[in-house]
């Protein structure tokens, strides 16, 4: 759907990115703290730790704010979300099968 495979591609993502001199993960990271919403990112490379915590000292604009929550959305379920066995998979949910992907 016109998308790039990671939201750390979006061009819009880049730009915003290099007019604050940081990587598109800080402006995500940004982008999800600025609202106010917990998140845990995980990493063992003490590089991207520094990286991770050096989110808080500036601010994305309005309009990048904006940007960036209308970027197009992708849902994306990878193999049948239901254990095996779970009576609220399998017949009640035919066509929960495979990859599935709806963008």
């Amino acid at each position: 759907a016109g998308m790039t495979s990671t939201t750390l591609e979006e061009p819009s993502v880049q730009a915003i990115a290099q007019a604050h001199g940081k990587s598109a993960a800080q402006v995500m990271l940004r982008w999800v703290a600025q609202q106010g919403i917990a998140t845990q990112p995980r990493t063992m490379q003490p590089a991207h730790m520094e990286e991770n915590l050096d989110v808080f000292d500036w601010e994305l604009t309005a309009a990048e704010m904006e940007s960036l929550s209308g970027m197009p959305q992708c849902n994306v379920t990878r193999g049948n979300p239901y254990a095996e066995g779970d009576p609220n998979g399998g017949a009640r949910h035919g066509n929960v099968v495979g990859i599935t992907a709806h963008c």
